[in-house]
């Protein structure tokens, strides 16, 4: 069953929720309520790639100041808070420290339950690090 959640954006008071169950697509009307506050600053754009279904990869390719952190971070929050994903399942890495702190601070905005204190957030250099110290702590036995 896969399942996509695309509101429109622009001026549109209500939205669409467009489920596909095997072989029928149907749509129905959401209430505007419902529609998560994090998403009203987003394009459509940016909207349909946070809200693509769990498991579908997604590729962002897109100049300086475009919102690529923006659409990264809102994807983990609609992963975690609507979609159920648990944190924990959950890893953003990237080259630099300070692209990585700014997607640590912008995720603990977006979630203010502190479930991003259980995402794995940071460096190629610091979450192979912290792997290897977890693992060196608590290695795996073998026979």
């Amino acid at each position: 069953r896969i399942e996509a959640v695309m509101w429109p954006h622009s001026g549109i008071h209500s939205a669409v929720k467009w489920r596909c169950c095997a072989q029928s697509v149907e749509a129905e009307q959401v209430d505007e309520a419902q529609v998560p506050s994090y998403l009203d600053r987003l394009n459509s754009e940016q909207i349909e790639a946070v809200t693509a279904p769990v498991g579908r990869p997604i590729r962002l390719l897109a100049g300086p100041g475009s919102g690529k952190t923006r659409v990264l971070t809102t994807r983990v929050a609609h992963l975690v808070l609507d979609q159920n994903v648990s944190p924990w399942d959950i890893m953003c890495i990237t080259f630099t420290n300070k692209a990585a702190n700014e997607i640590d601070s912008r995720l603990s905005k977006l979630m203010t339950n502190g479930e991003n204190k259980f995402l794995t957030v940071g460096t190629f250099h610091s979450v192979a690090a912290r792997m290897l110290r977890t693992m060196l702590r608590y290695p795996v036995k073998t026979s």
